[in-house]
């Protein structure tokens, strides 16, 4: 038997609006705007990409946005700009393909947008270990100098990282300087004894590059001595005059060839430097010297830096200058008669009166030593015994200089 199902009016419009109002979800679009589909890029490149979203039923502060580096999310999900921008700035690691970013809407409909990328691989760093070196001689008490020359062919050798570590010590955690040349420098002592030196320098993206180095310290360094053996202190030498220093040096851990000789002056600064020979002999010359009082310093280093130092003192002058206008030469005197001495003693750097005059006869000897005045005259009277007489007048200002 065939049952007939009758349906009321109003239950057939019921059924008919239900239907009629059903909402379809649209998915979001995203588009990365900031780059093009193929890209290359240098590893550890830092690029910030951007991309536009949009969806037609949801506003953009509903949506939500995440970026990935092949299948791995490097920027998390994150509600977009009003604008429907979206940004993510990226590192890139050598191994990565692939950029993407995708959109979901709070139903869970979802977009995305990829681009293919190629990373080129940095290089490591480049170093050249300067110091210490094997053949070089260093010391338990002096400071050993730490230097590198670094490079990167990717970064600033600035950023590079520096480990140092010794065989004896360990990590020996240097507090150096890279300057804007890559040079880096340091110093520290080390303990005696032989120790295996390693560098390892690092660079951003973890690449590595290492040296090693094997050096010897011996125990403490022992001072270099010295002494200026002439002229002595306080000697006078005239103006252009050459004058020759002569000195002994000695060191316990070097032989005399191998220091550092120099000659200072107080007045005219770096005179020059000096060898010693085998027995420790050194000598040197100057004719420059100017006018007046010098301290002269001798310095010797070694190959530490220990100083030996030794000063003296050098007058360097003009001698005085003699003017005699009475007796001349060959005057006739009777005997018993006073003869008149009279001139001008003067000196460029002294007073005449602090001049030392001495007057002498071949036959009487010295007769006097009537001096100058302070203006440099001088006159005196003197009776000689009879006979022909050489005189002679030597006039000696106060650093030994004579006319």
């Amino acid at each position: 038997m065939r049952h007939l199902l009758l349906l009321s009016p109003s239950l057939l419009f019921a059924c008919y609006s239900e239907t009629s109002t059903k909402v379809f979800n649209s998915i979001p679009e995203v588009q990365i705007t900031s780059h093009p589909n193929q890209v290359e890029f240098n590893e550890l490149e830092e690029q910030i990409f951007t991309a536009q979203v949009s969806d037609t039923n949801h506003a953009n502060e509903d949506l939500e946005v995440s970026w990935l580096l092949d299948e791995e999310i490097i920027c998390d999900w994150e509600t977009p700009q009003p604008g429907g921008l979206s940004d993510c700035v990226i590192l890139f690691p050598s191994d990565i393909e692939r950029v993407s970013v995708q959109v979901r809407d709070p139903v869970g409909a979802a977009s995305t947008d990829t681009i293919e990328v190629k990373v080129i691989p940095s290089t490591p760093p480049q170093v050249d270990l300067l110091s210490p070196l094997a053949e070089q001689r260093y010391y338990s008490n002096a400071l050993i100098q730490f230097e590198a020359q670094l490079s990167d062919i990717d970064e600033p050798a600035e950023n590079l990282l520096l480990d140092w570590k010794s065989s004896i010590e360990g990590d020996l955690e240097l507090e150096g300087t890279i300057d804007t040349n890559g040079l880096f420098t340091a110093a520290r002592y080390l303990s005696e004894g032989e120790h295996y030196l390693d560098l390892t320098v690092q660079d951003s993206a973890g690449k590595s590059t290492a040296v090693s180095q094997i050096i010897k310290v011996g125990p403490e360094n022992n001072t270099p001595t010295c002494n200026i053996t002439d002229p002595e202190s306080n000697i006078g030498f005239a103006s252009g005059e050459t004058v020759v220093f002569q000195a002994v040096v000695s060191d316990i851990e070097l032989t005399p060839e191998e220091l550092l000789i120099s000659w200072k002056s107080d007045r005219d600064g770096e005179l020059g430097e000096s060898t010693a020979d085998s027995t420790g002999h050194t000598n040197f010359s100057s004719s420059d010297l100017s006018i007046g009082t010098h301290s002269i310093t001798l310095s010797v280093v070694d190959d530490a830096g220990a100083i030996c130092s030794e000063n003296i003192l050098v007058q360097i002058g003009t001698a005085p200058n003699i003017q005699l206008a009475s007796p001349g030469n060959g005057d006739n005197i009777r005997e018993n008669t006073s003869v008149l001495f009279e001139g001008t003693i003067l000196d460029a750097e002294d007073q005449s009166d602090e001049i030392a005059v001495s007057w002498i006869s071949d036959i009487d000897g010295e007769v006097s030593t009537h001096g100058a005045d302070s203006n440099g005259n001088f006159s005196f009277s003197t009776t000689l015994s009879p006979g022909n007489h050489n005189m002679s007048l030597k006039a000696t200002d106060p650093i030994g200089l004579f006319s």
